[in-house]
């Protein structure tokens, strides 16, 4: 095996020991403070999307193909008797409210599908006519989905590191003062300390949450676009091994 096999074969084994810490990282993570988490995590976002893309899509087919099937089908007649037949009419009767209703919402799911399978088809025809507007279009749907999902994860692992000593070292600072207050007063003043903390965290962990979500942003699009350069230039080293052998 050449150096071109080794590298794919260890790309590939390291591209899923990455995917699978990415998706462990993503079901358990939450407070780590860590921006390896945060791009760990939104590796593993971008998988799970890729993943239901496709099986909403698989789902549609299989909806449609079904439903177009059971328009084809025509029923047939089976002999059976005089008491099969009676029987076979008293069970339809029984069960004539759940077959409409079955039957119903798989119709109506059906012609659903069936619908959007026309519309993606009158897309990709449009789409061959005129790319640039579907092409922003879907830019800018992608990039909604990106910033939503950046937010969602800064905001789940750029937590607070400790408000307890910092309300300490505050109420400490007013020992000569509360010397001679009561024990409600003593209250009030360390419920006073603990809301005026919490309000100068929560406007500091509203910058640095902004920060990293900017940086992050940053950074995952400096990674699509190396891999976007680079990735043609790898496959075709890639090739280039395989066909001199």
């Amino acid at each position: 095996m050449n150096i071109q096999g080794w590298t794919l074969y260890s790309v590939l084994l390291s591209s899923i020991i990455f995917v699978i810490f990415c998706f462990v990282t993503d079901y358990v993570g939450g407070g780590s403070n860590k921006f390896s988490y945060i791009l760990c995590r939104l590796v593993a976002r971008h998988i799970k999307l890729a993943f239901w893309l496709v099986v909403g899509e698989i789902l549609v087919w299989l909806t449609a193909l079904s439903f177009l099937s059971r328009l084809g089908n025509k029923s047939k007649q089976k002999g059976g008797g005089p008491q099969s037949e009676k029987l076979a009419g008293f069970l339809n009767a029984v069960t004539f409210p759940v077959q409409c209703l079955v039957y119903g919402v798989l119709n109506l799911l059906g012609l659903v599908a069936v619908a959007i399978l026309f519309g993606q088809e009158q897309i990709l025809d449009s789409y061959h006519l005129h790319p640039v507007p579907y092409t922003v279009a879907a830019a800018i749907l992608y990039l909604l989905w990106l910033g939503y999902t950046i937010r969602d994860l800064v905001k789940s692992e750029i937590t607070s590191r400790g408000l307890m000593p910092q309300i300490e070292a505050l109420h400490s600072s007013y020992s000569d003062v509360r010397e001679g207050f009561d024990a409600e007063q003593r209250d009030a003043l360390w419920k006073s300390c603990c809301n005026l903390v919490e309000s100068r965290d929560a406007d500091y962990l509203k910058r640095r949450r902004a920060i990293w979500s900017g940086i992050t942003f940053a950074v995952w699009a400096s990674m699509v676009s190396s891999a976007y350069f680079a990735l043609p230039v790898f496959l075709s080293w890639l090739a280039t091994g395989y066909t001199s052998s």
